[in-house]
């Protein structure tokens, strides 16, 4: 049998200061054996015999300052070994309070943009991986396939991925997985709702009902509350703390033009601290606004990219 590794790691012990430092207590508990480099050959050495024959490279906890150069070193691995892959494309709509148009629309938009930036031929597009976290495609069972009829793509890999706010990364692990097995060679990724326009959201038989609606925990931010305050009373909280993460998302929200226009407006600590409370202690600036939009990749191998003429790629890192 035949088995993709999703998640390996190699590192340079010199790369690592959590791992060349001194030794700290870590949830991972002892780990003096991994205080060595851990090259790619090796790891390849390791999986011999082993029915592993693809792998997917997650990050090591490079220092945050550090990361160009942690993806030049999985480039260069890459460019050895052919492990890793490659996102050779990007596009997004204008984000907005409520979509004009619908949301095939929105995916038609950004599947024409992606072919027109890279050249690549519709045919040539063999997978179709899409974000499940969406109200338009909710209570649809074939939403993936569905999208995969209204665009016109005859693919032989079509998923849909459903992992709550971490659906859009979790797309992108998938289908380097499913590149890696060869379910696919070129995959365009949608990750697109419009679920202000037209909310398809049933909670009638999800946990929701039973669990967490009788007790007025209606939706994340109350959960996020409850753990908030646990966290408080554990550990203490400082609420400047969550505001400059409000002000920072704020920010890069005004370096995007395709960001909200209601919130590509400047907001300071101050701001952040008078805004009204939702679920003591989360505050209406640390919610998430429903909006309407979009945003896709193409993702192919390193090999496939060389082979187009596409230079300018990113090799994803998972964490």
């Amino acid at each position: 049998m035949s088995i993709v590794d999703a998640h390996h790691h190699t590192w340079r012990k010199a790369d690592l200061p959590w791992l060349s430092g001194p030794i700290q207590p870590r949830i991972f508990g002892p780990y003096e054996a991994i205080r060595r480099d851990y090259p790619i050959e090796e790891f390849l050495a390791d999986r011999q015999d082993s029915g592993v024959e693809k792998g997917v490279y997650v990050q090591t906890n490079w220092a945050k300052e550090e990361f160009e150069k942690e993806v030049s070193f999985v480039s260069e691995t890459a460019a050895r070994t052919g492990w890793p892959h490659a996102i050779v494309g990007y596009a997004e709509t204008k984000v907005m309070e409520k979509s004009d148009r619908d949301v095939f629309v929105l995916i038609g938009e950004m599947l024409e943009s992606l072919l027109d930036s890279t050249g690549i031929e519709k045919n040539e597009i063999d997978g179709l991986v899409v974000a499940g976290m969406t109200g338009t495609g909710a209570g649809n069972i074939f939403w993936p396939q569905t999208i995969a009829d209204v665009l016109g793509l005859q693919v032989g890999f079509c998923e849909q991925v459903n992992i709550g706010g971490c659906s859009a990364a979790g797309c992108v692990v998938r289908t380097a997985a499913a590149i890696e097995y060869g379910l696919c060679e070129v995959a365009f990724l949608s990750f697109s709702d419009t679920h202000v326009l037209e909310d398809k959201t049933d909670h009638s038989h999800t946990y929701r009902r039973e669990w967490t609606d009788p007790y007025g925990l209606m939706g994340p931010p109350g959960a996020f509350g409850l753990l908030s305050r646990a966290y408080e009373a554990k550990y203490g909280l400082d609420y400047s703390m969550l505001g400059k993460l409000a002000v920072t998302q704020r920010n890069h929200a005004l370096l995007n033009e395709h960001a909200c226009e209601k919130l590509r407006v400047p907001i300071t600590i101050d701001d952040y601290l008078n805004s009204r409370m939702i679920a003591d202690p989360i505050r209406l600036l640390d919610c998430v606004m429903r909006a309407d939009g979009g945003s896709g990749l193409l993702m192919m191998s390193r090999k496939k990219a060389k082979e187009k003429g596409l230079t300018k790629n990113i090799i994803p890192i998972g964490t």
